[in-house]
């Protein structure tokens, strides 16, 4: 939500890998690529390479707020 508070877009650009994100965020890696898998299934964001895009912004708000 940083990302998308700093950049004002629904398209966020990451500008690090995976493994370099997860170590920001203090998980492991495939934890963390298991929770972008499911939020992508469950047609909350989409994501490719290191680009992000929110699909649905509410239903992402609730996730997070878990």
């Amino acid at each position: 939500m940083d990302e998308y508070n700093k950049q004002n877009s629904h398209l966020i650009n990451i500008n690090m890998t995976k493994q370099k994100l997860a170590e920001t965020l203090g998980i492991p890696r495939p934890s963390l690529s298991r929770e972008l898998i499911n939020m992508k299934d469950s047609g909350i964001i989409d994501y490719y390479k290191d680009t992000i895009k929110i699909l649905d912004l509410d239903q992402l708000l609730k996730v997070l707020d878990e």
